[in-house]
């Protein structure tokens, strides 16, 4: 492994502290019935907590990476 790999693994590839994190913490189980993924609890991007409660709807000014 190279020494950039090194560096990476240290900060990602798990969940650990110190480690950054993408994910979504639900409230039911997904493997149950995909319509479960409605029951988002919180988004966690790049070790940042975004909590559902605190999402605001998108409108199309929000759209901007095309």
């Amino acid at each position: 492994a190279g020494k950039n790999q090194t560096m990476i693994s240290e900060h990602i590839g798990g969940i650990a502290p110190g480690k950054l994190a993408n994910m979504i913490v639900l409230e039911r189980n997904p493997l149950g019935s995909l319509a479960n993924l409605q029951s988002l609890r919180m988004t966690i991007k790049r070790g940042r907590v975004f909590m559902r409660r605190d999402f605001a709807p998108l409108v199309a000014a929000d759209i901007t990476d095309f």
